[in-house]
């Protein structure tokens, strides 16, 4: 191979450091240096749902991390009902509440692998219409607790500068889901969680 980018040495990335053009030198380390800005917003955001101090303060995380990590500022967290195969509204924020109080699993295949611990995102933003939410829905992130689905959040409509959903927002959403299920069995969320866990039973 010929070019900017021949490599003929055994110490291969330093080399291909010192041939690489200037310009792309700089492209990577600008890639280098928003990785690790990503890497610790996800750490700050995880620490922030750690350190809530109860069940409001534990929804206030949630709305902050979604809305300044993720863009949406609309938000849903639904128990889930097994038996009668269906998604209660539990808590929202920039939502009508009243038009979006259940969702009907049976209904939604794309909640199938949710369930299963699986978060999910729509191919293209705005797509997925679900019955029983009047915005379209972006994601759904599953809700974990002892390597259980407990509950779904929802997230609908993005916020005008929000384009795309790309690997760091899915590594935010894994984060989401094991995070928001240990602050939910919190000793300071415990009556919260129970409840839940009975409504689901």
């Amino acid at each position: 191979m010929t070019g900017p980018y021949w490599i003929s040495s055994r110490h291969g990335e330093d080399v291909f450091r010192r041939i690489e053009p200037q310009h792309l030198r700089k492209e990577h380390a600008m890639d280098d240096n928003r990785q690790v800005i990503d890497d610790f917003r996800i750490e700050a955001a995880q620490i922030r749902l750690q350190q809530a101090s109860g069940q409001v303060d534990t929804f206030e995380a949630i709305r902050e991390i979604i809305a300044n990590l993720f863009g949406s500022e609309e938000m849903a967290l639904y128990r889930i009902d097994q038996e009668r195969a269906v998604l209660w509204l539990t808590w929202s924020f920039g939502i009508d509440p009243h038009t979006h109080s259940m969702i009907d699993l049976l209904k939604e295949p794309a909640l199938e692998s949710v369930l299963k611990g699986r978060p999910f995102v729509a191919q293209s933003l705005g797509e997925l219409k679900v019955c029983g939410i009047k915005e379209p829905v972006n994601a759904f992130i599953p809700v974990q607790h002892n390597g259980k689905t407990i509950a779904v959040l929802a997230i609908m409509r993005l916020l005008p500068q929000k384009q795309s959903i790309d690997a760091n927002d899915q590594r935010l959403f894994q984060m989401l889901s094991a995070e928001i299920g240990s602050a939910l069995s919190a000793e300071r969320n415990i009556t919260f969680l129970r409840r839940m866990l009975e409504e689901e039973l």
